[in-house]
């Protein structure tokens, strides 16, 4: 019941990029989760009980062949790892063992308060059921850098440095690759995490400086391990957002930064307070220009 259809070009700004320019792939299958799932404690979207990891691995495939015009998932990762390294100065290769690669994904609600500080399992609380990104689409993504471009897992990099991994992500994760390295913000070694570490200098300077970020947030400190892969795959959770508008993939970056919070990133998106101060038209700077721009 698969359909495949395509939409006229809208009049985007720049050139497009991409190994087709500009495409976009949708994938939608209702069967893919549980319509009656409740989200109530013990019954949250994000459980396998309310996922179907078959149709998830097949949305996978379906999108990552779609967007590279290929048939088979070896020839769409053979695509993505050669359009990546000829435009990144090493020639049209693919991917070479030993190198690194990372799954940031986005864990909003990773916060002190919400988990349990034993075992890293989320509580039942009103952030229980937040929308962060789907551990299936992940555990979809592991198959296919390990089983289809067979990346050694230990050379396989996940998590969102500023938080920490529920214990239903890991689980999940862990059980079928037990040796791909968990990241966490803090040291829960005990539980299978490895704690990220912090760049000595900065390494990220907002071209604002300091007009609207304010004349203390002029640069970032940033996570090693960005330094520390050759790949990166985006995984954010497509949401609305009360200060960004919408949350996309520039969005997840908020939690890349060595702060605390992303507090001081907020005056650069849409809506900082998530209020009535909208910084409505253009040009105006925007924080998620600076992180999508950094090399």
């Amino acid at each position: 019941n698969i359909q495949v259809f395509d939409q006229p070009a809208n009049a985007p700004l720049g050139s497009a990029k991409g190994v087709y320019p500009g495409r976009v792939v949708w994938i939608f299958n209702p069967d893919a989760t549980n319509k009656n799932c409740t989200n109530a404690y013990g019954d949250g979207w994000f459980l396998t009980k309310n996922n179907n990891q078959t149709v998830i691995d097949q949305m996978v495939s379906l999108a990552i062949q779609n967007m590279t015009g290929t048939s088979t998932n070896t020839g769409a990762w053979d695509a993505i790892f050669r359009y990546y390294n000829q435009n990144h100065g090493k020639g049209s290769v693919t991917y070479a063992s030993g190198e690194k690669i990372l799954i940031k994904i986005n864990a909003t609600s990773g916060w002190a308060g919400n988990y349990s500080t034993s075992d890293l399992s989320k509580i039942n609380n009103g952030y229980y059921d937040i929308a962060e990104t789907s551990p299936q689409v992940v555990l979809s993504m592991l198959r296919q850098l390990v089983n289809v471009v067979g990346i050694a897992q230990s050379n396989i990099y996940v998590g969102d440095p500023m938080k920490h991994i529920y214990k239903h992500c890991y689980d999940l994760w862990h059980s079928e690759f037990p040796n791909v390295v968990y990241l966490d913000h803090d040291n829960y070694s005990n539980l299978g995490r490895v704690q990220v570490t912090k760049s000595a200098a900065p390494l990220i300077y907002y071209s604002d400086k300091g007009t609207v970020l304010g004349s203390t947030v002029l640069s970032d400190q940033l996570y090693t391990v960005f330094q520390d892969v050759n790949y990166m795959i985006n995984i954010p959770q497509l949401k609305g957002h009360a200060r960004a508008g919408i949350t996309l993939f520039a969005k997840n970056h908020l939690g890349s930064h060595c702060r605390d919070n992303a507090n001081h990133m907020h005056p650069g998106l849409v809506a900082p307070s998530g209020g009535n101060d909208v910084r409505p038209g253009a040009p105006l700077y925007r924080i998620q220009v600076d992180l999508m721009a950094h090399k």
